[in-house]
């Protein structure tokens, strides 16, 4: 007997078998027209490529190498030869991959994934990120921009930005990469379009679509209404529609609801809501103030440190303001105006008082045996003792309850989700990001 090679498995044969499972290879080969003259595929491309980055490398580059140190023939098919995936090979590989429209390929592939582990496709979250790169990229490329954009992590850099969709445990139903400078106000009505052509394959009628506040937009809403989409987002504070909603909400016969909690801890937060309708666009919204106490009692020690803090400044802004008297009551009364305008008090009633005092006019030397010393009436001005603190209304400022922007939700016969679904779903968005 004669060994030719050795190798460590490791676990990538435990993957390999589940991208198997999944048809990874023969789904890409379905999608991308396959080259005769090529010793591979693309399918066999790519797994290679995504086992080599679970494998733990960081640079796709020398793949033929690790490929040397791997064993190909349980990995892929036998027969694979390692010099076969060179990088210019698999740089063919790629481009065919674009050429066939790479995005739609990923989204097919993950399409068939869901139902082929019967993942549920009710609900889809979607979101966007950037990366920032490094050097001039003064060409510029009809594939994509790679321009200044809005940046995640710094800004005055050169980026491309990243879109995802999936459901609320993470698992990708759509990606894409696209220009720096796109906006979310752009890329959510256009995601919503091929989501819907994807959800029309296999004949799902409707979805919910989540996402951030950016797709409180008139086209995102149109999208969404041609897609029989339900849309659940955070609404801008700015809105006319929020505002009277947050109104509505701090008014005394305000209808909440009971508090609710998602946990089954006892120490867990609760969560109550207060639900209006408005239109916007002329979209039919459901809107839903949302109160946390978890938030609730965070924000108010939040306050009463900057409450407290506030209250210290103005008595020292005061302290050392007394140190200069005032001859002439008229001019201590002209400067205490001044002294309430400049202060800004967020928390507190600036009221200050002009009070006279008697202050002993020292002279030069010693006094004369039995003289009275000449005594001057000044101004000075002071904080009362009791300082007036200033209230604020319970939910429509956030104090001391912190109000969530309103979720809205379109309305419609037949399916109306509850305010407590609504709340639910939107917390699920933070596994997709």
């Amino acid at each position: 007997m004669q060994v030719e090679n050795f190798y460590e498995v490791g676990y990538l044969p435990l993957l390999s078998g589940l991208m198997n499972d999944l048809g990874l290879r023969r789904k890409i080969d379905e999608l991308v027209p396959v080259d005769r003259q090529c010793q591979t595929t693309a399918g066999e491309a790519v797994q290679l490529l995504v086992l080599d980055m679970l494998s733990g490398r960081n640079a796709l580059m020398n793949v033929d190498k690790w490929a040397a140190e791997q064993d190909l023939d349980q990995l892929l098919r036998p027969g694979l030869q390692a010099s076969w995936f060179n990088d210019d090979a698999l740089g063919r590989h790629l481009d065919r991959l674009h050429e066939a429209d790479i995005h739609q390929v990923y989204s097919t592939f993950q399409l068939h994934v869901y139902q082929h582990e019967r993942i549920p496709m009710n609900v889809f979250h979607g979101d966007t990120t950037s990366m920032s790169v490094y050097g001039a990229y003064t060409k510029p490329s009809q594939a994509l921009q790679i321009v200044e954009g809005y940046s995640r992590d710094r800004r005055g850099t050169k980026q491309i930005q990243f879109g995802l969709i999936g459901n609320a445990d993470g698992i990708p139903l759509y990606g894409d990469v696209h220009d720096g400078n796109t906006s979310d106000k752009t890329w959510n009505p256009d995601v919503l379009e091929k989501l819907h052509a994807q959800c029309a394959a296999v004949k799902l009628k409707d979805f919910v679509y989540v996402a951030d506040s950016a797709a409180m937009s008139k086209s995102t809403l149109d999208a969404a209404q041609r897609a029989n989409a339900y849309l659940l987002t955070r609404a801008p504070n700015q809105l006319k529609i929020v505002k009277a909603a947050l109104t509505s909400a701090d008014a005394a016969e305000a209808s909440w609801s009971e508090p609710v909690s998602f946990v089954s801890s006892k120490d867990g937060a609760t969560y109550r809501w207060f639900a209006a309708e408005a239109e916007h666009e002329s979209h039919a919204l459901r809107l839903i103030v949302v109160e946390s106490s978890a938030l609730d009692k965070k924000k108010e020690n939040t306050l009463t440190r900057e409450r407290e803090a506030e209250c210290d400044r103005l008595t020292q802004a005061v302290k050392k303001a007394a140190q200069t008297p005032f001859h002439c009551r008229t001019d201590a009364e002209q400067a205490a105006e001044a002294f309430r305008e400049e202060q800004s008090s967020r928390f507190h009633q600036v009221d200050v008082t002009v009070c006279p005092q008697e202050r002993v006019r020292k002279k030069r030397g010693r006094p004369k045996q039995g003289e009275v010393p000449p005594v001057d009436t000044v101004y000075v001005y002071r904080l009362p003792s009791r300082r007036t603190k200033r209230g604020f209304r319970k939910r429509a400022d956030g104090h001391p309850a912190l109000c969530w922007p309103p979720l809205y939700h379109p309305s419609g016969e037949g399916k109306r989700w509850t305010e407590a679904s609504c709340s639910a779903c939107i917390k699920g968005r933070f596994t997709l990001k």
